[in-house]
């Protein structure tokens, strides 16, 4: 009982002694929860109330779902509440043993008959209890506001909840991490640096990594970056504050989605198990410092002398290695300016530790192997980057270790083949980039794939990698002319995912010239896998969904709703588009295009639908014979067949001088033969229009036509509106594009009359 008085009148007693920051944290908690969101709420409904543009139904329903929104922000998983976190956890751990800074504290704390771990848990324990009771009082107090005005849902009270008990994780292990900082530092200023070094180090130096690659390596691609960026961070800070930034709500506060596969409660759950491996490695060794930790530490700055050199070569390396970095993009120089900056940078770094150490000038002399080392380090880490000494760019795997490769252009045209997941009922939406679904999902077993990915990859390393720094650095730049005299050279960034027998998976960019690589890009665009995760006709779901669709076509003039079996046409555009590869697109224009639009059934608005919009060939036969039989008008060629359905064709020509001969070169008029002026172009008679049908395709045909390859040369200089005849809202004026090749001479001609002369 006695023991049970001393421990409570202890506790006691360590309370009114933090007291003042366990008040703030209360009320800092109150103040950006409960008052904050009834500040906002009271807003919104006084707004609304005020606005006479929305009716009484669309008032209320648009009020419930801002009142929604506004309630996720604060007791969801915000960002706010890593700062929050942060903050808290500093000052607990600085403000609770800043004693170990004092003298006079100390040796008064050490002369209680306590043991250590006592005094240690009673101190730590209460900081963390302190902030879990007052978030958990706001969060109460959010629901009763959140309630207060009929905005709470038991979904969305049951997610708050899970998101206040990630937060306490959250606070835990960066509150142990700051504890480190605490006990390895004899002051309060070093306590606090050690803090923000701590928190921020993991993040730092994988932006740094990501910085090096992309600087020195020419086929580091961003898919890589990315995954690079996305893996799971092992300190707290950077953990949640990256959960949290990726974490997606629907209406009523729903969770839907993460940055990576296996949606949020994967994301979730493997957080919680980082964060309290966190706190109990953290908290184990702060204990083991507190234990070790020397009475007299409060005279120096790190309180165990022999961390100083560690330390100091941890924060000057890097430090060196990113001015080195900044001077060399500067200079533009790879050589002396690159390595010269990471000296500088690294002596720097140097003084400044030192002077932490101790704020004396005659301490910037000590520590001089530290120095040399930390020197030594940071230049060999970049000459290893700057001279490839790992071969990064050289690495071609060998076939037999390879169980699978995923195959994508890095900048891929989307439209017609984007995954929408949301439009089949998924609440999992994933939201990444197009080429990481790619790499992640195709994983394709054939060997003539993965064969045709190490040839165009091995072809592009033989080459000198082209299109690269590589390229410049060794001077192996080939003209295309010297290659291959009677094409040009249209070189391509694609990504590749080789996945290992090992189950690693190692990203490599490439370039490939799409004419040299013809038969390799057919193979991969030919693969099943490819086909199956490029198009997303090729989903169950879509077949399943295809009834609910509007399907039409388009052949450049009109367009047309289908009526027939959706799934039948669907069926029969499946097995077309296996035939869809480089040889079809660089061999023939589509002649239309078919659409496939679906409503959102929680979407109010039923003109908001998503789309997929898919080319059509005259080599489709099947697929063309279905849309005739439905009425469609489906013609060799698409656009306009005669001169006869068009009034006139304007064209608008901008014309800018230039002094240099090598942006002149492909203009219409020599440089300084006229001013700077805008030309414009009619032509209405018939035989003229004749002339230009031939040269003249569709905008929107042309984004579907194969524009990732760069295959077909279109004429940007000019802007070309086609007016049909009885031109009205339902036959409007038509934007086309021109072919150079196609371009009849009169159209030269006509720009050339029409310019003004001085």
């Amino acid at each position: 009982m006695i023991l049970k008085k001393s421990y409570w009148a202890k506790w006691l007693e360590n309370n009114r002694r933090r007291s003042w920051t366990f008040l703030l944290c209360l009320v800092m908690a109150l103040f950006c929860g409960p008052l904050y969101l009834m500040v906002v709420l009271t807003g919104l409904q006084n707004n609304y109330a005020n606005d006479s543009v929305y009716n009484a139904a669309q008032a209320a329903e648009s009020l419930r779902e801002l009142i929604q929104s506004r309630i996720t922000d604060v007791i969801g998983f915000s960002s706010i509440h890593v700062l929050f976190a942060a903050f808290f956890a500093i000052l607990f751990a600085v403000q609770g043993f800043c004693w170990l800074y004092s003298r006079r504290k100390t040796d008064l704390y050490f002369s209680v008959p306590e043991s250590l771990k006592k005094r240690y848990m009673l101190i730590c324990g209460n900081g963390i209890l302190v902030y879990s009771f007052s978030t958990l009082t706001a969060l109460l107090l959010d629901w009763i506001i959140g309630a207060a005005f009929h905005g709470m849902t038991g979904i969305l009270a049951a997610q708050s909840l899970l998101a206040w008990f990630v937060e306490q994780l959250a606070f835990i292990a960066m509150y142990q991490v700051a504890l480190v900082a605490v006990m390895l530092t004899g002051n309060i200023l070093t306590a606090l640096l050690g803090c923000a070094v701590l928190f921020s180090y993991e993040l730092a130096v994988r932006f740094l990594i990501d910085e090096l690659k992309t600087m020195f390596f020419a086929s580091y691609c961003s898919a890589d970056a990315r995954q690079w960026m996305q893996k799971s961070y092992l300190t707290p800070f950077a953990g949640f504050w990256d959960l949290l930034s990726h974490i997606w709500y629907r209406d009523e506060g729903r969770l839907c989605s993460y940055k990576n596969a296996g949606g949020w409660c994967r994301a979730v759950g493997v957080e919680c198990i980082l964060l309290l491996a966190c706190a109990a490695a953290a908290g184990l060794f702060a204990f083991w410092l507190y234990r070790r930790r020397k009475t007299e530490s409060y005279e120096h700055a790190i309180a165990f002398a022999p961390l100083k050199g560690i330390l100091e070569a941890a924060m000057a390396v890097p430090f060196g290695i990113a001015v080195g970095m900044i001077i060399s993009r500067v200079a533009a120089n790879k050589g002396l300016f690159l390595f010269g900056g990471c000296i500088v940078g690294v002596l720097v770094g140097h003084v400044v530790i030192r002077l932490i150490y101790r704020c004396e000038l005659k301490t910037i002399l000590d520590g001089k192997l530290a120095g040399i080392f930390s020197i030594a380090a940071a230049v060999l880490i970049l000459a290893g980057f700057q001279f490839d000494w790992a071969g990064y760019d050289r690495w071609i795997p060998e076939k037999g270790n390879i169980a699978a490769v995923s195959v994508t252009m890095e900048d891929d045209y989307t439209a017609f083949g984007y995954y929408q997941g949301e439009s089949f009922g998924s609440d999992d939406i994933m939201y990444e980039a197009f080429d990481d679904r790619m790499l992640r999902r195709m994983n394709s077993t054939e060997e003539k794939t993965i064969d045709a990915a190490i040839r165009m990859q091995k072809r592009w390393q033989d080459a000198g990698m082209p299109g690269s720094f590589r390229e410049e650095e060794a001077q192996t730049e080939i003209s295309a002319e010297e290659i291959n005299p009677k094409e040009e050279k249209r070189y391509v960034r694609w990504v590749v995912c080789y996945t290992m027998e090992s189950g690693r998976k190692v990203y490599r960019r490439f370039l490939a010239d799409s004419n040299e690589n013809r038969s390799e890009i057919d193979t991969v665009m030919r693969d099943a896998s490819y086909q199956r995760e490029r198009y997303q006709l090729n989903d169950p779901d879509f077949l399943a969904n295809v009834g609910k669709m509007k399907v039409s076509y388009y052949n450049g003039v009109t367009e047309s709703f289908y009526t027939g079996d959706k799934q039948t046409l669907l069926k029969t555009l499946q097995e077309e588009m296996k035939k869809y590869d480089y040889s079809l697109i660089s061999s023939e224009l589509p002649n239309g295009r078919l659409t496939f639009a679906m409503a959102d059934p929680e979407e109010k608005d039923a003109s908001m639908m998503t789309t997929w919009t898919y080319p059509v060939y005259g080599s489709y036969l099947a697929l063309n014979d279905l849309l005739v039989q439905d009425g469609a008008e489906v013609y060799a060629r698409a656009g306009h067949q005669s001169a006869d359905d068009i009034e006139s064709i304007k064209v608008d020509y901008y014309y800018y001088d230039d002094d240099s001969e090598e942006e002149n070169s492909d203009s219409f008029f020599e440089p300084g033969e006229i001013s700077d002026q805008e030309i414009q172009v009619t032509l209405s008679d018939p035989e003229d229009i004749e002339k230009m049908l031939d040269a003249i395709y569709p905008v929107e045909l042309s984004w579907i036509s194969g524009e990732e390859f760069g295959v077909y040369n279109w004429d940007y200089r000019i802007d070309v509106t086609v007016v049909p005849k009885e031109s009205s809202y339902s036959n409007p004026d038509e934007q086309v594009r021109i072919l150079k090749s196609q371009e009849p001479s009169l159209l030269a001609e006509r720009i050339r009359q029409a310019a003004v002369r001085d």
